[in-house]
């Protein structure tokens, strides 16, 4: 809805019309809140005129405050460029973010490749195919899925760099990389699941910390530093879309006015009469969604997120046993995974402790069970099998 909203904006009135910020056509700010069904099908109708190329009816823009909407603004530089319908360039705005996000996943792959081997990469592969919330969000032209896992990745590569080749980035390098990482983050997609994106950050560090034999003060020192850079990197965003508001509002005061207001709203439950409680809304995800789906004419599979937790829970354990078996090398990577895997459950779980109002109302949000939990998770799964598999063929000869 924002996405065509902004485009629809860049065809008539310019790109870095309304500060670049995306938004809606409707005439008041307060119909985004209604999601009923008369506004739907205005919404329905809104994306039918942009299709067929026509403009929209009406002067006025809502814009969105919450993000600088950097997806938007790619979009309408694309849609300058391409010289095709817009019906065709929907497709295209789509194809990219498909690969975008598949490419995402085939870097983290390919560390798992290269650290764990073919077959443990393999399953992960599989259980990343057929979860289907990823699939929801690899086709939407607003969360651009593959914006939040660009700092992750960031880090996990940079320090897989450095570990095998000691020194090749230095401390300040790994950590311009970072700003320019959370930032364009944030450029793209705002604030939108920030504590699980930050979060995921950390997992690297503690999983090289581990398999590295690093001093305590010495990871310590450096998580103090990500930390300061990532904060700087948010401040930079918050700095640009202060501006963006100022644009519109003409005022810097009524954008910090703005996000502050926002942050208080998305961090409270108090807006609501009945306000559900986080263990109420923990409940709703751990059994309220199906994670991974094998979908055959035959037959359905379907796990819930409690399910599939157990079973990463109980191959950690199996995996805990297995590796006490194996050479000295491949024992601390499976316990650096182990450790890893394990705190990287607290990164989703911020996201819901801190933005508890913003949990309740989306249920797209048990995307952040992928941010990088289920990652983590499915590999290990990978990993035991692989072992397993390993100890059967030297049995067999």
């Amino acid at each position: 809805m924002f996405v065509i909203g902004r485009l629809d904006a860049a065809t008539y009135q310019g790109i870095l019309s309304y500060g670049g910020l995306p938004g809606s056509a409707h005439p008041t700010r307060d119909s985004i809140a209604k999601m009923n069904y008369d506004y739907m099908k205005e919404v329905n109708e809104k994306y039918d005129y942009y299709l067929t190329d026509r403009k929209m009816p009406g002067d006025k823009f809502a814009a969105y405050y919450s993000q600088s909407g950097g997806q938007g603004l790619s979009y309408s530089v694309l849609q300058k460029i391409l010289p095709f319908k817009n019906e065709v360039k929907i497709r295209i705005y789509r194809a990219i973010n498909i690969c975008l996000l598949a490419f995402c996943f085939i870097l983290f792959l390919g560390w798992c490749y290269r650290n764990y081997g073919l077959l443990s990469s393999f399953i992960t592969f599989l259980l990343l195919l057929f979860s289907p919330i990823i699939h929801n969000f690899a086709f939407s032209l607003w969360w651009t899925l593959w914006s939040y896992y660009i700092p992750f990745l960031t880090m996990l590569l940079i320090l897989e760099r450095n570990n095998k080749s000691p020194g090749r980035y230095s401390e300040n390098k790994i950590l311009a990389f970072l700003f320019i990482s959370v930032f364009a983050k944030c450029f793209f997609t705002g604030f939108e699941y920030i504590t699980p994106t930050l979060a995921a950050i950390l997992c690297p560090i503690i999983y090289y910390h581990i398999l590295e034999r690093k001093k305590i003060k010495t990871t310590f020192i450096f998580i103090c530093k990500t930390i300061i850079c990532s904060v700087t990197a948010l401040l930079a965003e918050v700095f640009l879309l202060i501006n963006q508001i100022k644009s519109i509002e003409g005022s810097y005061a009524k954008g910090i006015e703005y996000l502050i207001h926002a942050f208080t709203r998305r961090s409270s439950l108090d807006v609501d009469e009945f306000p559900p409680t986080i263990p109420e809304i923990l409940n709703e995800h751990l059994f309220g969604m199906d994670l991974v789906i094998w979908g055959h004419s035959a037959y359905n599979i379907t796990l819930t997120l409690f399910t599939t937790i157990l079973i990463v829970l109980i191959m950690c354990i199996s995996l805990y046993f297995l590796s006490k078996k194996i050479d000295t090398t491949n024992k601390s990577k499976s316990k650096a995974l182990l450790a890893t895997t394990i705190l990287s459950s607290f990164a989703p779980i911020s996201w819901i402790v801190i933005f508890t109002e913003h949990v309740s109302k989306h249920s797209l949000d048990r995307i952040i069970w992928y941010m990088p939990f289920l990652l983590y998770g499915f590999l290990v799964i990978g990993v035991c099998f692989s072992i397993i598999l390993s100890r059967l063929r030297r049995k067999n000869i």
